[in-house]
């Protein structure tokens, strides 16, 4: 809903007001959705309005982190004079990119708060992200008791599986998810590519479908349903999919019109 204001405003060119965790959370929006111009210009168009505000510069971090930029990320890191979980979790990030393992658990162990959900999750999302999965289920079971039934808490718990490649346990919490939430694209994604690395491609579709129902530009669902169909040998609907993908700008360039050149080399 930000998102479509946001963008009616800008289209009609005039002004709106959003404060400055509004308008990090809105630019985060666009990073998922690999959206990383729109999501720059969020960031630097609420910097505009809450100049320094630590929440539009750590966003503004992980933009950089996003589109390997990493020594303009550690710039912007120093002009944060807050040591909040959040900073300390970005620096943790900067350092596990070095790896210096020890410093950057160290800089975690500093947070007062580990039991709080969004430190648990950002915490977990940063080992899973980085590489690490095993080291985010240590702190997914500080959360085990008090969150087990929260959304955010089972999506990062099913990722945190999903990149172990424990795809049945995965899989539990997507189904989870989808009995919470069944209009959410990013749990039937998930499910889909469980279903994917377990090469049940036939479910893998039938999983996209439902994300593409929910949201008919959710891109990584047309790149998980492309693959499945490719491997299903249907390459024309294939080569419909990653068209898609590259026109919601989810897939690069070079890799849409890879994946399109090896569907018409298997149709000869």
């Amino acid at each position: 809903e930000m998102a479509e204001q946001y963008e009616a405003a800008k289209a009609e060119n005039r002004t709106i007001y959003l404060d400055a965790d509004d308008l990090a959370d809105l630019a985060d929006w666009y990073a998922v959705h690999h959206k990383y111009a729109m999501a720059t210009e969020v960031v630097e168009y609420g910097l505009g309005i809450h100049p320094d505000n630590t929440a539009l510069l750590v966003e503004q971090a992980y933009l950089f982190l996003d589109t390997q930029h990493k020594e303009q990320a550690k710039d912007i890191l120093e002009r944060i004079a807050e040591e909040s979980s959040e900073v300390k979790v970005l620096k943790a990030n900067l350092l596990l990119g070095e790896g210096k393992e020890e410093e950057a658990e160290a800089i975690l162990d500093s947070i007062d708060d580990k039991d709080d959900l969004a430190n648990i999750v950002d915490v977990s999302y940063m080992y899973i992200d980085m590489g690490f999965p095993e080291k985010a289920l240590t702190w997914l079971t500080r959360g085990l008791e008090k969150y087990a039934e929260e959304e955010a808490y089972l999506a990062v718990t099913g990722d945190c599986y999903y990149a172990q490649g424990l795809f049945e346990k995965a899989t539990f919490f997507f189904n989870k998810l989808i009995d919470k939430n069944p209009y959410n694209p990013s749990y039937w994604t998930g499910l889909a590519k469980c279903h994917f690395s377990q090469q049940e491609f036939d479910k893998a579709v039938e999983a996209c479908d439902f994300a593409l129902a929910a949201d008919d530009k959710f891109g990584e669902a047309h790149i998980i349903r492309a693959h499945s169909l490719f491997h299903l040998e249907n390459e024309t609907e294939a080569i419909q999919e990653y068209q898609l993908a590259l026109q919601s700008k989810s897939l690069p360039p070079d890799f849409a019109h890879m994946f399109i050149g090896l569907a018409y080399a298997n149709q000869e």
